[in-house]
């Protein structure tokens, strides 16, 4: 289970292809969305994201990764591995 932004999402459909959760005012995301592993697309752009965890190197299908309009100082090295 992942709280996100005082919202529930459950991550038992760990076949998730794609996920929208710009302008929602969310302020990290979880490292949980390591087990997103099928995840092709994440727009999570317009937040208040500070940092990505490193987790999400095992989001081997994603192709598509929106992250504008945060507060990101950096991005994890392993970003490069996807």
């Amino acid at each position: 289970m992942l709280i996100l932004a005082n919202q529930m999402f459950y991550f038992e459909a760990k076949g998730w292809k794609s996920w929208n959760i710009n302008h929602v005012n969310v302020p990290y995301l979880f490292q949980c969305i390591g087990n997103l592993r099928q995840l092709m697309y994440l727009d999570a752009s317009k937040n208040r994201i500070e940092s990505i965890p490193n987790e999400i190197e095992s989001c081997l299908a994603l192709g598509d990764l929106h992250l504008s309009i945060n507060l990101l100082q950096q991005l994890p090295e392993t970003i490069g591995n996807l």
